[in-house]
């Protein structure tokens, strides 16, 4: 049985280290067929844009998880607060989270459903 995992990147602009590590092992995650899926929140709404825009070292990667489906998204609400509904949305889909958790993606749903849950 396959694994499930939900990867979040809150990391900004300051730590491109982290925002690596959770493109490296989500990739290594669904290559070895796990479940996973990606979300971009907070200040890590920064990089959809600077990753689509062929990033040194990290827009490859980017893209490969566009294409692989692993990427779900943008949080609509971190995205507004930040600034960056505009240049993320044209990249990634907004989502937002239930009512209950004020628009943000429903971390306990994944946990509820065995996800493991890695934020960066």
């Amino acid at each position: 049985m396959a694994d499930k995992h939900v990867f979040v990147v809150y990391s900004g602009a300051s730590d491109p280290g982290r925002v690596y590590h959770a493109l490296v092992y989500a990739r290594q995650a669904s290559l070895r067929g796990d479940e996973v899926r990606l979300f971009f929140a907070g200040d890590g709404t920064y990089w959809p844009e600077v990753l689509e825009n062929d990033h040194p070292t990290m827009g490859e990667m980017f893209r490969e998880l566009k294409e692989r489906d692993v990427i779900e998204g943008v949080t609509r609400t971190c995205a507004m607060a930040y600034g960056r509904a505009e240049s993320a949305g044209k990249i990634l889909p907004l989502v937002s989270g239930p009512e209950d958790s004020l628009g943000q993606i429903d971390l306990l749903d994944f946990s509820d459903r065995s996800y493991r849950i890695w934020t960066y």
